[in-house]
């Protein structure tokens, strides 16, 4: 599970077409390049949340172009947006925040914390309704997705990239179990957890 936040806790990623289509350009980019597996993950106005699997030992290296392409896209929207304002960064000086998961129950755990995040900060009442980024179990059945590049930062005309292919899938960890029952399953441990903790 991957943690990273906004400086001084800003509100950079408003849940807003621009911010998730640049969001979701620059994770399927990333996941695509550095042999990522995305399982789930949550956009909230000041931080996101991710559950992944680092396939080929290079975290380090997705976060750093990951981070990297977001803020340079948002800080060039900004700047069209609000000229007379000035914003250098949009993440926090410290790093990103990992946290490995070991076991069933800490992947069964980590997902529901990223899934429902939105209603534990009391943002939505349920959290299909939260408007951002948010994708789970449920997207695991779903073919992948295509997101337009951005017109910010990236080469507008490197043809090769004008469209971003990613999918979010279930963590190895479960491989063995038929998908629709899987799925199900995570979907009412979702709707249990939310209608109890919150």
């Amino acid at each position: 599970m991957v943690t990273r936040t906004c400086d001084l806790r800003r509100f950079y990623l408003r849940p807003v077409p621009v911010v998730k289509q640049i969001v979701r350009y620059c994770l399927f980019r990333a996941a695509a390049k550095y042999g990522v597996l995305l399982h789930a993950v949550i956009l909230l106005s000041n931080h996101f949340h991710l559950i992944l699997t680092d396939t080929t030992g290079r975290l380090d290296l997705f976060m750093a172009w990951l981070d990297r392409c977001i803020a340079n896209c948002l800080l060039e929207n900004f700047r069209e947006q609000y000229p007379d304002r000035y914003t250098e960064t949009i993440w926090c000086d410290r790093s990103y925040n990992d946290l490995l998961l070991t076991n069933h129950a800490a992947v069964r755990d980590k997902l529901c914390y990223t899934v429902l995040n939105c209603i534990k900060d009391r943002l939505v009442p349920k959290y299909k309704q939260w408007p951002g980024v948010l994708h789970g179990p449920a997207d695991w059945l779903q073919p992948p997705m295509e997101v337009s590049r951005p017109e910010y930062f990236f080469d507008q005309t490197d043809e090769e990239h004008a469209v971003a292919s990613g999918r979010f899938v279930p963590p190895p960890q479960f491989g063995d179990r038929p998908l629709p029952g899987l799925v199900e399953g995570f979907c009412q441990q979702l709707n249990a957890v939310a209608s109890s903790n919150w």
